[in-house]
């Protein structure tokens, strides 16, 4: 595979090194149910 020129990987460094991520205070609580199996 072949990456493109015109390929962004310094944004794409950017987000590995700085990651976007959401404070724990803003996540909903997490819910577990069984799973669907259907």
């Amino acid at each position: 595979y072949k990456i493109p020129e015109n390929w962004p990987y310094q944004e794409a460094r950017t987000l590995f090194k700085e990651p976007i991520v959401s404070p724990v205070e803003e996540l909903d609580e997490a819910k577990w149910t069984s799973p669907d199996e259907e």
